[in-house]
């Protein structure tokens, strides 16, 4: 066959016709480099992430903060399944009854000197 070129050694596997063999050679084998050096720095990048996260220290363990609000309401955080803040409700429930005991107070003080 006329303008066929058989490249032989690396690139045997290809087989192109006239003058684009050289280019079409040249870029598939530029495109097998590339993709070797990108798949194996992947693996390098992948084994330093590994050996960074093995090597590293355990985070301290997270403490409960202390729940500050009124027993009575405490299952009013319940709301967050529902989608509400549940947290928000329950301090503003909260405020409201501490408000509510203190204006009690002051009247049974008034009502008993």
């Amino acid at each position: 066959m006329v303008g066929m070129a058989i490249v032989q050694g690396a690139g045997a596997k290809y087989q192109y016709f006239g003058r684009k063999a050289g280019l079409l050679l040249c870029w598939s084998l530029c495109f097998d480099l590339v993709l070797e050096v990108v798949m194996r720095s992947g693996y390098l990048m992948l084994a330093v992430v590994l050996g960074l996260t093995a090597c590293s220290k355990e985070p301290p363990p997270v403490t409960p903060k202390a729940d500050t609000g009124r027993p009575e309401t405490r299952n009013i955080e319940g709301a967050d399944a529902m989608g509400y803040n549940g947290k928000a409700i329950r301090q503003q429930l909260d405020n409201s009854l501490n408000t509510t005991d203190d204006y009690n107070k002051k009247v049974e003080e008034q009502a008993n000197p």
